[in-house]
């Protein structure tokens, strides 16, 4: 049984030597990266915002998208430090290719890859245009994809159809008066 007072080292993967880096000691570290076995992000600092992006992201020949590879948010997007400010990276790209951005817009992939930092593939929009690209894209859960759903396209053919009052339909599939109301007058489910 290990002593708790000693603290885990790591070990070389290579020898018994005390690791490093990347999982190596610092001879055989050195081998690997001068040999170009491991990759090794290239540092950032003093460089061009342009130069910074390009250096951090990965292109992917199948797609033509420029996939960041460094810092991320939760939501998914990349990110990256401009001056005292954190930017989304790919906001970041279409400032260093194009320049200032309004605070009003949005910088949109036409790509819909929220990694891709391509200034190829990014456009300016309202929040609106940005919402109306997803919809025509069908990029949004909706009806019965929706996670939350109570309903299924079939139910909604049926309800539309359903000769009662809005109450006992809604009684019957339990859900709200209003939710019916909106459901018929096509205000919710357009799709179907």
């Amino acid at each position: 049984m290990a002593d708790a007072t000693i603290p885990y080292k790591q070990t070389c993967a290579i020898c018994s030597n005390v690791h490093y880096s990347h999982g190596f000691c610092r001879t055989h570290y050195v081998e690997k990266r001068d040999s170009g076995e491991l990759k090794i992000r290239p540092y950032l600092f003093g460089k061009s915002l342009a130069e910074r992006i390009r250096l951090g992201s990965e292109p992917d020949p199948q797609t033509g998208c420029w996939n960041w590879a460094r810092a991320k948010v939760n939501t998914g997007y990349g990110q990256i430090r401009y001056g005292d400010k954190l930017l989304l990276a790919h906001r970041a790209s279409y400032l260093a290719t194009h320049g200032e951005i309004d605070d009003d817009l949005d910088v949109c992939h036409r790509c819909d890859n929220r990694l891709c930092v391509n200034p190829a593939h990014l456009f300016l929009g309202t929040d609106q245009d940005n919402s109306d690209d997803k919809l025509s894209k069908e990029r949004e859960a909706r009806g019965e994809g929706h996670g939350m759903s109570l309903l299924t396209n079939d139910d909604i053919i049926k309800i539309r159809s359903d000769p009662r009052g809005n109450t006992a339909v809604a009684r019957e599939y339990n859900v709200s008066q209003g939710c019916i109301s909106m459901i018929r007058s096509r205000k919710r489910w357009k799709h179907v």
